[in-house]
């Protein structure tokens, strides 16, 4: 029920509403030192709050009232409405590729839709349609996951779960089989996303060349970890200092959802996305020789990167909570994946590995989404000159809406929303 740009409205309509009521019981609750975080997310809604054990019992029942019933007069909503509105409309909130960002999640994401067809749908959402929506969520039920930290015992943690939901106001908690997803896009072929810079009198370009890897196990986690790592510092230097085609630039490596992609983000004046997208792949191709050529104290010294980063402890308890959430909210509940990962890190001692990850992830493992974002208008509905690297298909679209995300998934499939909690993947 959740899969539409008018439900991804309605959402945050409800959102909305729920903040504006609480509003004043949070001030005089901040007091007491409680705070309480609601949001809209793909598959539906995210709270989070904190405080001292004894009051957040009431905290949540209040809140969770609230979200059952948010204040729904005509003003409250009116007001509640162009509030919204007038935070999507104003694109000077976001960069340029922020805005390519969103627009790599709306094309690739089942559950997130462009900005223009939500701010549409927004304003064709009534009172009347808000109410019907409330009516039907709370009938056809939630699906709750919650995370306890801090000095809460087991007996209070499921007291506070209760609470949640006698309060929340659904008739009924839905297994996870009924409960709404994420999926990611699995592309068979490359898919160009070209779109105009929604910035007024804003003359930069953005470009986001996101390589899929897909759904990896612990071990190729690793690789990919080191990888990413490797590859910032010469994407940086030849792109930013060297040829300064942006005053941001990116590599990456970076988790979607259960998925993996190697990032590239690239914004600037001084060339076009087409002429930008060129100068990655040859960055790409260059690294890529790097790697046969990576010595033995190089190798070492990345693994030793490598080692920090996943071995670090949390630094606090919000640390800790969203190191569990993750696995939690994913529905991953990979809780050894940092020992499988330390475990596979000291039996790795092969530079020539990794050179072979990266040579398979550039030649025949992932397919690239790339969006273009123009600050040169004129160029956006451009026939691209298929110049591809590799000799995949192409697959071009023009902006972020359901029809071109429909375009770009027409006869592909998505990835699983299951992880591999194991060192190697089992084999086929």
């Amino acid at each position: 029920m959740f899969a539409t740009a008018e439900f991804t409205a309605l959402r945050r309509m409800h959102v909305e509403l729920t903040n504006m009521a609480l509003e004043e019981p949070l001030e005089d609750l901040g007091n007491c030192g409680l705070s309480l975080d609601l949001k809209e997310i793909s598959e539906g809604y995210h709270v989070s709050m904190d405080g001292y054990s004894e009051h957040i019992a009431d905290l949540a029942a209040q809140g969770m009232g609230w979200f059952a019933n948010p204040s729904r007069d005509e003003s409250s909503f009116k007001q509640a409405k162009q509030k919204l509105l007038d935070s999507m409309e104003d694109t000077t909130s976001k960069m340029p590729y922020e805005h390519a960002m969103l627009a790599l999640s709306a094309i690739t994401t089942n559950g997130i839709f462009g900005r223009e067809e939500v701010i549409a749908a927004l304003k064709a959402t009534d009172l009347v349609s808000f109410n019907n929506y409330l009516k039907s969520l709370m009938e056809h039920g939630l699906r709750v996951q919650l995370l306890a930290t801090g000095n809460l015992d087991e007996a209070a943690a499921q007291g506070l779960g209760d609470t949640l939901i006698k309060n929340i106001g659904a008739k009924r908690v839905l297994p996870k089989n009924e409960a709404a997803s994420t999926q990611i896009l699995e592309a068979d072929r490359n898919v160009e996303v070209r779109l105009a810079n929604p910035i007024p009198k804003d003359a930069n370009s953005a470009t986001i060349n996101a390589y899929q890897y897909g759904v990896p196990d612990v071990a190729e986690r690793v690789r990919l970890l080191m990888l990413g790592k490797m590859i910032s510092n010469p994407a940086y230097d030849e792109l930013r200092t060297k040829e300064q085609l942006g005053y941001v630039v990116f590599a990456l490596l970076m988790p979607h959802q259960n998925t993996l992609e190697m990032r590239v983000i690239v914004q600037g004046a001084k060339e076009n996305p087409d002429v930008v997208d060129t100068r990655i792949e040859a960055v790409m191709d260059s690294f890529g020789h790097g790697l046969h050529n990576l010595s033995s104290t190089e190798f070492t010294n990345w693994k030793a990167s490598v080692r920090s980063a996943i071995a670090q402890d949390d630094q606090n308890m919000a640390e800790e909570c969203d190191r569990f959430w993750a696995q939690i909210s994913s529905d991953e509940s990979c809780f050894g994946r940092r020992k499988m990962a330390l475990q596979y890190l000291d039996s790795f001692d092969s530079p020539d590995e990794l050179a072979k990850e990266f040579t398979w992830f550039r030649q025949k493992g992932t397919k690239k989404v790339s969006v273009r974002l123009f600050g040169d208008h004129s160029l956006v509905d451009k026939d691209p000159k298929v110049a591809d690297n590799s000799l995949n298909a192409l697959q071009v679209v023009h902006g972020d809406s359901l029809a071109e995300k429909v375009a770009a998934g027409n006869n592909q499939k998505y990835w699983p929303t299951e992880s591999i909690c194991q060192m190697h993947r089992p084999a086929v």
